[in-house]
């Protein structure tokens, strides 16, 4: 997932309502009338410049204070909307400021129904908006008049907001949040520190763990605010209204200047502030002005009215039935491209089993011939230490080497045999070597200490007389000492024999 789908989810959030019980976070102890008083006198100013002075003239139009969500608690979506990015001054260059800017830039969002964006027509927008505590106040206008009498009367009453998801994590361990179409949200888990080699838990949203419920924390950029039945926030409603007017802030110092709204010449609808409760009871009922104890009769025109608006019920249901059938057909026709889609995966499955099962059948018929190949490869390395061993007999005699039972043993053991036999040979051979260097370097001794004696014994005859030779005999002897001194040749003689 890309870091910028990481932080901006590519689809709208809605706030409604799933099964969960959770107890209503309103404060019954806090009194909310100075604030509904700031948020109207402040969105009536918004009116005033955001549309031209002739609507405002010309058209009934009511300005609500509502509660729009609520921040830093699960709600019944197994959502919390944080509070410190609702607050921050964070700015998306494509969607726009983050948290309670957004209802009104950069544009003024819609009031709608049922978080319709694609074909409803907006019954008003949000001009203004406020945090106090950790609720998030927006006052809003209504120019339809269909919408202005469902408002009156609390038929249209609890509200819901849509928004894009800023920044979303989980609310165990903080890490980033993968979305299935068709399963749970779950958290990718990679922020959790893998300790003691414990593996990461991917937590699925709105499954308990250890006492505390997985939800995704994130941040709002808000795209409009809707009329629902059943809000995941049970305390987002339509706190009070007014109908505008020029005059219609009052001084202040009066409760009547504010609770009360003049809807027509005759009538007006009170607003009843309830001072155990603390808390505005809008549009609780309606009286005359001119007479308090009597209650106008239905005129002809009372009945066309009555009329009119059952006819416009009607309409909106067979409108809101047209709708449904539409989503319904979208549903099918997306459910039936799904099955498809299952059933080639199906036959696709089929098919990498069976070659799964032919892979199988191939690979134990390999392992069998590999088998079967070692087996002989083994069978023919055995046959050929064997016929090194008893040439190794052979040649040497001398060792008494036994060749008795050599087909049952192991191949290691004739190995270890053969390796033994080299051994004794090798050590035979250095023995006979070192034999014959010891004799020669005897011989070479000897023979040394002979040519010593020799020359010794050439030596003596210094000491010995010579008797003069006879005539007859000398002319025989010349031959004799023609080679000149004797014991030159005799060291001649000796080097020839050497």
């Amino acid at each position: 997932m890309s870091d910028r789908k990481q932080t901006i989810q590519q689809y709208e959030q809605y706030d409604l309502f799933n099964t969960i019980n959770i107890k209503d976070g309103a404060d019954s102890n806090l009194d909310n009338k100075k604030i509904y008083e700031k948020i109207y006198k402040n969105t009536k100013i918004e009116l005033e410049k955001f549309l031209d002075t002739s609507v405002l003239e010309s058209k009934d139009i009511l300005i609500l204070v509502e509660t729009a969500t609520e921040f830093d608690k699960i709600n019944a979506n197994y959502r919390i909307y944080d509070k410190e990015l609702a607050t921050s001054n964070v700015i998306d260059p494509i969607l726009g400021p983050i948290g309670i800017k957004s209802w009104t830039t950069p544009f003024n969002k819609p009031l709608i129904y049922n978080h319709d964006t694609y074909n409803a027509i907006p019954i008003g927008r949000v001009l203004y908006a406020m945090i106090d505590g950790n609720i998030n106040y927006v006052g809003s206008y209504v120019s339809d008049q269909d919408a202005i009498e469902k408002i009156m009367d609390k038929r249209l009453y609890t509200k819901s907001v849509g928004f894009y998801a800023y920044k979303s994590k989980c609310s165990i361990c903080g890490s980033d949040i993968e979305y299935s179409f068709f399963e749970s949200a779950v958290c990718s888990g990679n922020n959790q520190t893998n300790k003691d080699d414990k593996e990461v838990v991917k937590h699925i949203i709105g499954k308990e763990y250890n006492n505390e419920i997985a939800a995704i924390k994130c941040g709002q950029i808000f795209t409009e605010i809707s009329y629902v039945n059943t809000p995941a926030t049970h305390t987002s409603k339509t706190e009070f209204y007014k109908k505008y007017s020029k005059d219609s802030v009052g001084n202040g110092n009066s409760p009547m200047d504010f609770n009360r709204l003049n809807w027509t010449d005759n009538n007006m609808v009170v607003f009843q502030y309830d001072t155990a409760k603390k808390f505005y009871v809008p549009g609780s009922n309606t009286i005359n002005k001119t007479s308090m104890q009597s209650t106008p009769e239905s005129t002809d025109d009372d009945i066309k009215i009555n009329n009119t608006i059952k006819e416009r019920n009607m309409n909106d249901i067979l409108d809101k039935i047209s709708a449904l059938d539409s989503k319904l057909t979208e549903i099918n026709t997306t459910l039936g491209h799904y099955k498809n889609l299952i059933a080639e995966k199906d036959v696709k499955i089929t098919e990498l089993e069976t070659n799964l099962t032919d892979l199988t059948a191939s690979n134990d018929s390999l392992k069998s011939a590999v088998d079967k190949l070692t087996q002989d490869v083994n069978e023919y390395h055995k046959d050929e230490l064997i016929a090194e061993l008893i040439k190794l007999a052979s040649d040497n005699s001398e060792l008494n080497i036994s060749i008795d039972g050599l087909g049952d043993k192991s191949i290691e053991e004739i190995e270890n045999l053969i390796s033994g036999f080299k051994s004794v040979l090798a050590m035979k051979k250095n023995a006979t070597k070192d034999q014959q260097e010891a004799d020669k370097q005897e011989t070479d001794k000897t023979d040394s200490k002979k040519t010593e004696d020799e020359t010794l014994k050439i030596k003596e005859p210094t000491n010995m007389s010579i008797q003069k030779p006879s005539d007859d005999s000398r002319e025989n002897s010349k031959s004799k000492y023609r080679l000149g001194n004797p014991a030159t040749f005799l060291l001649l003689n000796n080097k020839k024999k050497k």
